[in-house]
């Protein structure tokens, strides 16, 4: 070039350095091609970027851990894999019913996280006991961490009922399925939902009871 420079290195731009005519079938291999086209699939995010965004643990640092002087999975620096490996596995269990799929990932994320956030309050609550000092006085009330772990309690039951998996919801998803055990299901899911259901008056039951006070 007229200022001494040298020209500009690489090939054109869309030629990737291809030979001349070549597609990629000449180009690529068999296995390069095969990664391709799993990229293009339709599922590329879910196994891909997304999968690992909404699968971040919740688990603490092993040094802020309530039972870190006993843990033996305690690594200095690290992340608590017991949680870890909970939260994975409940993954791995919700995604294995039939009635669960792709489009619900989120909510199976969501429910692991708020299971796993449970067993690290109890893990917590354990060691320190649900109640403020003041106990052994009669000063009965609940500290901070306690009324957070209920809290997270009242959501799982919630995402439960979402994802289909608590006792009337799964004898509701088995009559609508059919089977043997089909009729028996749906008669346990209606008593069950009258018994939740029902209103309960203790002062009718109390006159209607001629032994009671």
């Amino acid at each position: 070039m007229k200022d001494g420079s040298k020209p500009p290195q690489g090939h054109h731009r869309g030629d990737n350095g291809w030979p001349a005519g070549a597609t990629a079938a000449d180009v690529w291999s068999e296995a390069g091609r095969a990664r391709a086209l799993a990229n293009l699939s339709p599922d590329a995010a879910i196994t891909h970027g997304l999968s690992r965004y909404l699968s971040r643990s919740i688990a603490p640092p092993c040094k802020r851990c309530a039972a870190r002087e006993e843990c033996e999975e305690f690594r200095d620096g690290a992340t608590c894999i017991i949680a870890e490996r909970h939260q994975a596995q409940i993954v791995r269990d919700l995604r294995a019913l039939p009635h669960l799929g792709d489009v619900d990932l989120p909510l199976v994320h969501e429910y692991a996280k708020v299971a796993t956030a449970i067993c690290i309050a109890d893990t917590y609550l354990s060691r320190t006991g649900p109640l403020l000092p003041g106990d052994d006085k009669g000063l009965l009330e609940y500290q901070p961490a306690m009324k957070e772990r209920l809290r997270l309690s009242e959501r799982l039951e919630k995402l439960a009922g979402t994802l289909g998996l608590t006792p009337v919801m799964r004898a509701k998803l088995a009559a609508q399925q059919g089977g043997p055990a089909s009729t028996l299901a749906a008669a346990h899911a209606a008593l069950a939902s009258e018994a939740l259901e029902g209103d309960f008056t203790i002062g009718d039951s109390a006159e209607e009871d001629p032994d009671r006070g």
